[in-house]
């Protein structure tokens, strides 16, 4: 295909459909800078080129850089208001800018579009998942569950009632999953997660050396398995983990969180600060900064 596309380039440099396609697939095959240098040409000679402003969009929100992808989503929208790719991927874009309202508008907008789109309901149920809207999450993962009843559903449902505290109904979910695809990774991270806030450890290590099997350097099994070592009292094992989950994912809010909570029991209180400060920073979730801030005033730290 990419000889096809040459070979018209040679012909006519200028062609504005080859390009676009050219750029949409090296976005697909994530080779970005190829894609940018094809969209840019797109754009340059036809600025109200939707196809090529959308595109370029989403190259810039796989690129993260999402205060320039929002002005191209934009500008395509303008175009083709009713876009629901460019839609969604917008939505993206603000949830990473942590704009929530804006992000869940565009995903509202494109679902009235395109009720059954799993890609809008996935990220919208991310969304509400993010913003502790669990209910909301529930709805779209029934949905879900309705147009693709796989295992995988099955796990991100059972994750949903998980969070929800709803801990039986998140066992058999999980457990069906596991039954319908015993490798599903999703799943085990889940209910590995799971049996450990339940005091299983021996069901959780199961679960989570199984997952560990399939992907050595999983860093959420890392993580999890670490704060099962944590809650059995077994804090070199733990350290262990944690450290290994952060060398490989230096960013991992809950691996900073645990490893943090750590150094705390320890009275390393400035390894402690370090790593929860970053934890903050990098996670949203304002029910854990107000445990912080009463964990920083206990460590005589008045912020």
């Amino acid at each position: 295909m990419f000889r096809n596309f040459n070979k018209a380039l040679e012909i006519d440099p200028d062609n504005v459909y080859v390009l676009g396609a050219r750029g949409n697939i090296y976005l697909n095959l994530r080779k970005f800078e190829e894609a940018l240098k094809d969209l840019n040409k797109v754009i340059d000679i036809e600025p109200k080129n939707a196809f090529g402003l959308r595109t370029r969009g989403g190259v810039y929100k796989y690129l993260k850089k999402y205060k320039e992808s929002i002005p191209d989503l934009t500008k395509s929208l303008e175009i083709e208001p009713n876009n629901t790719w460019a839609l969604g991927c917008r939505a993206e874009s603000y949830t990473e800018l942590s704009e929530y309202n804006k992000a869940l508008k565009d995903l509202n907008q494109a679902l009235q579009i395109s009720p059954n789109d799993l890609y809008l309901l996935t990220t919208r149920l991310n969304l509400y998942k993010l913003i502790k809207k669990y209910e909301a999450a529930l709805v779209d993962s029934n949905e879900l569950m309705k147009c693709c009843p796989c295992a995988y559903h099955l796990g991100v449902r059972g994750n949903i009632y998980r969070l929800m505290g709803k801990y039986e109904k998140a066992l058999k979910d999980l457990n069906q999953a596991l039954e319908q695809d015993p490798k599903n990774e999703f799943a085990l991270t889940v209910r590995g997660r799971l049996y450990g806030v339940l005091d299983k450890y021996e069901d959780a290590l199961k679960d989570i050396n199984n997952l560990l099997e399939l992907k050595p350097n999983d860093v959420w099994a890392l993580t999890n398995r670490g704060d099962v070592y944590r809650r059995q009292g077994k804090t070199d094992d733990a350290l262990t983990d944690l450290n290994e989950a952060l060398k490989i994912d230096p960013d991992h809010s809950f691996a900073l969180r645990i490893r943090g909570m750590i150094f705390y029991s320890l009275k390393r209180h400035k390894d402690a600060i370090s790593d929860l400060d970053k934890s903050l920073i990098l996670g949203y979730d304002p029910d854990f900064k107000l445990k912080m801030l009463n964990l920083y005033h206990r460590m005589g730290l008045f912020v």
